[in-house]
């Protein structure tokens, strides 16, 4: 190549790098304007937003503790609340490929307490909250069982006799009782408890170190306050006993973690091919299998909530624009976690010049 055409190709080079950094720090900068008009509506907790291997926003908003006005950071800790169902389908799905567990299989061939209502029930219709199985509101059987036993098989015990809301496969009712039910049968299938199974084939691998199921009490050092707002009133929220939320909503993580999480489990890094595409296939609308996959052309999405003791999430990715966006906010009400998380889909998803 001639030297002055080099020069030329160098010259454009380098200006379309400037104009995409610049673009990108004006993107970082409305994102953050974003989140922080939001923490006017309440909002107070972590953001992280990425596009490919850019960082646009990594940053806390509000106080993590406002007895102590401790700052709310990226490092701190959260409970996920049910984005925990996300990794409650993959150890699932992780059982399907070890050949040791069928999504088909009945539930009755993996909890002894089923009873004749359960007939029919399969693993799948569980995973997908079609199964007709009756949601649980609280955790009142655990304080009366002497909390003694998996969760899951005392939810078993609570509701194995309950008429189904619906016949098996035949509709939709998000359900926190089937996906505990998921965590007996990992223990059942995978020969472990549910949580060591998860952290031993999930967490360990991938690198997931501020991820866990922690019982109580919270750390201060590492772990934010959940608040709620009482008529514009934030008090402090009863601490939750994570343990009982177990395979629907007992993790605790942080908005690094997370990200990290959505794009090795869209991206094929946890599950091979057919457990993936089984995972991440939506069966009743645009629900799969503890995700939401939307499939609309140009607008491709996963995503998922999360909401548990004051505590809220909101994680979700898109492929086409290499874009994640994770949400932990430790204030509850007063706002809408997902006004916050579409505004800054919206704002992240645009390309610059």
């Amino acid at each position: 190549m001639k030297p002055r055409l080099w020069a030329v190709v160098v010259g454009v080079t380098l200006l379309a790098a400037a104009l995409t950094a610049r673009a990108d720090e004006a993107v970082s900068a409305r994102l953050d304007s974003i989140a922080t008009a939001f923490t006017k509506r309440g909002f107070a907790g972590a953001v992280l937003v990425t596009r490919g291997s850019d960082t646009l926003l990594d940053r806390g908003y509000g106080e993590a503790d406002r007895d102590a006005h401790v700052p709310n950071a990226p490092e701190l800790r959260y409970p996920i609340g049910s984005l925990t169902k996300q990794f409650t389908a993959a150890a699932v799905m992780r059982l399907v490929e070890q050949g040791r567990l069928s999504t088909s299989d009945p539930i009755s061939r993996w909890l002894e307490e089923a009873g004749p209502a359960w007939r029919g029930v399969t693993v799948r219709d569980l995973l997908s909250h079609t199964a007709g199985i009756p949601d649980a509101q609280d955790d009142s059987d655990f304080v009366r069982a002497g909390r003694a036993g998996s969760p899951g098989h005392i939810a078993a015990l609570r509701y194995a006799r309950r008429p189904l809301d619906f016949p098996p496969g035949t509709g939709f009712h998000y359900s926190n009782t089937g996906y505990q039910l998921l965590g007996a049968i990992v223990e059942a299938a995978g020969g472990e408890p549910y949580e060591t199974f998860v952290e031993r084939q999930l967490l360990v691998p991938l690198g997931l170190s501020e991820t866990r199921f922690d019982t109580l009490p919270p750390n201060p050092a590492t772990d934010a306050v959940g608040y709620w707002n009482h008529a514009g009133t934030v008090k402090p929220a009863p601490v939750s006993d994570l343990r009982f939320a177990y395979a629907a909503g007992g993790l605790v993580s942080t908005t690094h973690d997370l990200v990290h999480w959505e794009l090795a489990l869209t991206g094929g890094q946890v599950l091979r091919d057919s457990a993936r595409t089984e995972m991440l296939t939506p069966v009743s609308g645009d629900y799969a299998y503890g995700i939401h996959h939307r499939t609309t052309p140009g607008r491709e999405a996963y995503y998922h909530s999360g909401k548990i003791g004051g505590f809220e999430s909101l994680l979700g990715c898109y492929p086409a624009d290499s874009v994640a966006i994770a949400i932990l906010a430790n204030q509850t009400a007063g706002w809408r976690i997902d006004a916050l998380y579409d505004a800054l889909a919206t704002t992240a998803r645009k390309r610059g010049p």
